[in-house]
């Protein structure tokens, strides 16, 4: 049961007709005895291949649509139909009669319905239905018997029953009711109970592993973005409890595929949803392809949250756990040799059928001649620092993964003197390749398209063995011991001959060559090629990139006073379509970079060289998802911070824009670094202006107000506040480090846009609750933390100019503010010491906080703050400090004067 396009392809070769699907069956006619062979379906007519797919197996092995008068479907066991053959049939088939038994039959009959049909509306030119009868046609199981039909059930657990939905089976509660939807009312995959939860299980289309590439889909947790992107599309208010790989626990079928499960809880003011996503990877018979599936649990909740959590959430568990296929299907295994052999399979494919089929592909043994030779040049060269005897020791040390009786090692020889001999060979040696006299066309149009197809076979072959080659070298024969990573770290202790060999091979490796495919690979200056703006027209390995990434080897190329050079290929780099783990690696190394980078006084050539990188951060933030805008935005705010040039040309790209699209989004990591990108671009007053003109303060203030209590609860002492009218916060809003530094970016952001006082005007008459959300979070936060200092500098920008504020803020900030500062248990930092005493001076400006402080006895408290030893790295701390003191004392002397 497969629909490999691979396969189906080379089908069409053998019959002539292009093929839909294939089927490896056992076939009945009349006495004969059962008969295993392949039934292909084509447009117009059933192929009956034998098992080597050589031809068909007998003159009568295509039988065309319109023989087949109807099909009758066992009710007996799920693998047995029976086609009823016209008279005029192939005189091959003895019997009108066809038995076909298959570990898929109900896949088999979805396809041979739509093919029969549309035959039929081709001949006809019109419209019937494919008639399928249900009836018993075989003796059901007999548990007396010796030899049984089929495995025995599994029985659910005591309260749950077996549902089946999309060709797959999971349990389910009793209480679980399947709901009809707007198209029909059976099979929906959606069921609720009497309390109003509901249990929803998605099946999404089977693909192959090369098309979840080409979809940006190729791991699960991308798929679980987008979950979770529409399940809190339409929340105000939510938070997400968890977001990570969960371990699937049962495998009730005896699937031999693979699954990933990723775990999104999110919780709401309505209700709780955990939702659970299933990845099935190289699923039977071929192996090569994946389905997704996804269990979604709604809880209806309060503001306490669900009444029983715990139990939804191992409800949710134990469907997604109990999930498997309804059939099991064989796996094709002299299929899958084949295409291992034609490396139709990517590195992680070869070592999973490798671990669990023990099928390896017919070029390992190459493999081990290329490492071998490749080990060679280092060890004769001094440049293998660990494992020097490896060539010589037995296969089952030297292979990480040797297979039983696997025993070709160290009796292999090497070709480290005609290494590109020896990759050319490989190049040529692909069974099936087309050779030049192949071709019968006269010269001319046909000629030079069949030419060109050639070609692409080709070097689609050699781009094939690069790859698998790569992967046998980082670590795919020797585990740790021999890498990529080894390969460059030793390569600058080479000869210059040997040097020049093994940039061969490992530039064969990367396999740098252009996208379109009639062209050959030719081995060429990466470097030049990387500073090429159309590397988007450009294919490599990105297994061999991320390698020369991560050891500097790339960057060793150019050297450090070519900075700009290297930037220019990273830029090019980030804008080519390239993985996205390698697009986020390079990310990473900008903030790397610009770490490193900030300890010179002057600007230095890495900052210089950044500016480049700008204008293709901002477009990964545009078109890469939340994943990577996150890493573009990370990568910006390290950038950007204390370089004007960049933020200037960050403000050219229009980034204003997106950071408010950013802010937009239900992603609380692309949110944090979009607010810290912020805050590093309003500290110039241009950028400001521009800014606020994007709409940015409104989409703060629903964010500060929807987020605001979601702050970690300080612990109860003498420092809290003793109101005991203080609001409950909900516990839908679970408080996270996160969700407090987005708070602090957040109060960050806003303190520096109220140094324009129009948007200081607009964020207290136009949206009064910003300070509200201010002091009740400093009430909440954890004393002296990394929040209550950006709280501080929030309420002192927001009460600038406005008496009223002013007294307000005192009121509730002071009393606090004092007794942290006088308490031994606060971690006093030089950032709250310097806040505290910023906003103390702006409050004291007026003569009811200046009582206040002196009533509580500030001065002594203050006063101790000079001995502290964070208090003397601050800049002009002491002078503000006693301007805050003369500032009180002047106010108290007055009061005094005046009586």
């Amino acid at each position: 049961m497969s629909s490999d396009q691979q396969v189906l392809a080379a089908l069409a070769m053998k019959t002539g007709q292009a093929m839909r699907f294939f089927d490896l069956v056992t076939i009945v006619c009349g006495h004969e005895k059962g008969k295993r062979c392949f039934v292909c379906l084509g447009k117009h007519a059933l192929f009956f291949m034998r098992q080597d797919l050589n031809g068909k197996i007998h003159k009568g092995g295509e039988l065309v649509y319109a023989y087949v008068l109807k099909a009758v479907q066992d009710t007996a066991t799920q693998k047995h139909l029976l086609l009823l053959l016209s008279e005029n049939k192939p005189p091959e088939w003895k019997s009108e009669r066809l038995f076909i038994q298959s570990d898929s039959r109900d896949l088999l009959l979805q396809h041979l319905r739509c093919n029969w049909q549309t035959d039929r509306m081709w001949r006809l030119g019109r419209v019937e239905p494919f008639p399928i009868f249900v009836h018993q046609i075989t003796r059901p199981p007999d548990a007396k018997d010796t030899i049984q039909f089929e495995h025995p059930e599994v029985v659910p657990f005591r309260g749950f029953t077996w549902r089946q939905y999309q060709r797959y089976k999971f349990m389910v509660p009793n209480s679980f009711k399947e709901q009809p939807n707007a198209v029909q009312h059976e099979q929906t995959g959606e069921y609720a109970d009497s309390h109003g939860s509901t249990l929803v299980v998605h099946v999404h289309e089977q693909l192959t592993l090369d098309q979840l590439k080409l979809l940006k889909r190729d791991h699960i947790r991308w798929v679980a973005q987008e979950y979770k992107a529409n399940l809190v599309g339409d929340e105000s208010h939510f938070y997400v409890l968890r977001n990570a790989q969960y371990q699937k626990r049962m495998n009730l079928a005896g699937d031999a595929a693979a699954w990933w499960t990723w775990e999104l809880i999110i919780r709401t003011r309505s209700c709780t949803l955990i939702c659970l996503l299933l990845r099935r990877q190289y699923i039977p018979p071929v192996c090569n392809c994946a389905q997704d599936l996804a269990v979604i649990l709604r809880c209806p909740s309060d503001e306490s949250g669900p009444k029983n959590f715990d139990a939804s959430h191992r409800l949710a568990r134990l469907v997604a756990d109990s999930l498997s296929p309804d059939c099991n299907v064989s796996i094709y295994r002299d299929i899958v040799q084949v295409k291992l052999d034609a490396l139709r399979y990517d590195e992680e494919a070869v070592d999973w059928i490798g671990s669990h089929l023990k099928l390896t592909p017919a070029w390992r043994k190459q493999a081990k001649i290329f490492v071998r030779s490749i080990i060679k040049i280092y060890v004769e060269d001094g440049a293998m620092r660990e494992h020097h005897n490896i060539l010589e020791l037995p296969a089952s040390e030297a292979l990480h993964n040797a297979l039983p009786g696997e025993d070709e090692w160290s009796e292999l020889g090497e070709r480290d003197q005609d290494l590109d001999k020896f990759i050319k060979e490989l190049r040529d040696g692909g069974e099936g390749l087309p050779q030049d006299d192949d071709l019968s066309y006269e010269p001319g149009v046909e000629f030079r398209r069949a030419l060109e197809d050639e070609q692409r076979v080709r070097n689609a072959w050699t781009q094939r063995m690069a790859r698998f080659l790569a992967g046998a070298v980082d670590g795919g024969l020797l585990g740790p011991r021999w890498t990529l990573d080894t390969m460059l770290d030793g390569l600058g202790q080479l000869t210059e001959k040997s040097s020049k060999t093994a940039t061969m091979a490992l530039n064969f490796l990367l396999h740098m060559r252009p996208g379109d495919m009639t062209k050959p690979y030719v081995d060429m200056n990466v470097p030049q090629i990387l500073r090429d703006p159309q590397l988007g027209q450009w294919t490599f390995d990105d297994r061999v990139m991320y390698s020369m990434l991560s050891t500097d080897f790339l960057r060793k190329m150019f050297g450090r006073s070519r900075d700009k050079e290297y930037f220019m290929c990273l830029a090019n780099l980030l804008g080519s379509d390239t993985a996205v783990n390698l697009k986020a690696y390079i990310c990473r190394i900008f903030m790397e970079m610009r770490a490193d980078a900030q300890k010179p006084a002057t600007v230095s050539p890495e900052e210089e060289a950044s500016v480049l990188v700008v204008h293709p951060l901002v477009s990964l933030m545009r078109t890469g998802g939340n994943f990577l805008a996150t890493y573009a935005s990370a990568a910006l705010v390290n950038l950007s911070n204390g370089h004007a040039p960049v933020k200037m040309a960050l403000m050219a790209t229009g980034v204003s824009r997106d950071l408010v699209r950013q802010l937009k989004t239900k992603d609380d990591d692309l949110i944090c670094y979009t607010l810290m990108l912020a805050a590093n671009l309003t500290k110039e007053p241009h950028n400001r202006s521009i800014i606020a003109g994007e709409g940015l303060v409104p989409v703060i203030y629903d964010l500060l107000t929807s987020s605001y209590h979601q702050c970690r609860v300080a612990p109860k002492s003498d420092i809290a506040s003793t109101d005991d009218n203080q609001q409950k916060v909900s516990s839908v809003s679970v408080s996270s480090p996160l969700k407090e530094k987005i708070l602090a970016y957040a109060a960050v952001v806003i303190g520096q846009m109220c140094n324009d006082e129009a948007v200081r005007l607009q964020l207290t008459e136009m949206y009064p609750y910003t300070c509200k959300c201010l002091l009740y979070i400093y009430e909440a936060c954890m004393p002296g933390g990394q929040l209550a200092c950006k709280v501080l500098f929030a309420l002192k920008q927001l009460c600038a100019n406005t008496s009223d504020l002013k007294r307000i803020v005192g009121e509730q900030v002071l009393s606090k503010l004092v007794r942290e500062l006088e308490s031994k248990d606060v971690d006093k930092s030089g950032d709250f010491l310097m806040q505290a005493v910023l906003l103390m001076s702006m409050l004291t400006k007026i003569k009811a906080n200046s009582d206040k402080l002196s009533s509580m006895g500030a001065e002594d408290v203050l006063e101790k703050l000079r001995k502290l030893p964070s208090a003397g790295d601050l800049d002009r701390f002491p002078q503000r400090l006693a301007e805050l003191l003369e500032q009180i004392s002047r106010h108290t002397k007055f009061e005094t004067l005046a009586f």
